[in-house]
């Protein structure tokens, strides 16, 4: 018990990183994010409060519309606590033809705490299991910067 009580210490005080470029998504969350593994995929992690994740939801949306889903895929993860505020949130998106791709609500912080983003927006290209670029905070352009990702990947 000892030993036990150690390592939950450890565990519990151990520093907390955010996943970037070459890390390994871990397999529960490529499972519960239903991540192709033979696909290049798009992770946008968003929130109802947060203006910048308005500005970039189309953005992104019209690079799904424009990309090939035999090898691209898109799926958001809405991290407001509240189903409701999620789900009122993701319909007025849609409704504006603003969000057009698939979304995954995480109230419980699952996902996010999987991922730990350093703020939001944050958006992850995900590839073989790992992350392979990673974009961080408010981007006016973050359509241009998924397009050279894919390009990168050579994908677009």
């Amino acid at each position: 018990t000892r030993l036990a009580a150690l390592m939950a210490a450890v565990l519990c005080c151990a520093p907390v990183y955010a996943l970037k470029p070459g890390d390994a998504v871990d397999p529960a969350v490529l499972t519960r994010l239903k991540i192709d593994p033979d696909k290049v995929t798009v992770v946008d992690f968003f929130a109802e409060w947060c203006l910048s994740c308005r500005k970039e939801l189309p953005l992104i949306s019209a690079v799904h519309g424009r990309a090939n889903a035999k090898k691209v895929d898109f799926v958001g993860v809405d991290t407001d606590e509240s189903i409701q505020v999620a789900e009122a949130f993701q319909k007025e998106m849609r409704a504006k033809g603003a969000l057009s791709f698939r979304v995954v609500n995480d109230p419980g912080q699952e996902l996010v705490n999987a991922f730990k983003p350093k703020g939001y927006p944050a958006l992850y290209v995900v590839h073989g299991g790992k992350v392979v670029k990673e974009h961080l905070g408010a981007m006016p352009n973050v359509d241009k910067l998924i397009e050279q990702d894919l390009k990168a990947l050579g994908l677009h």
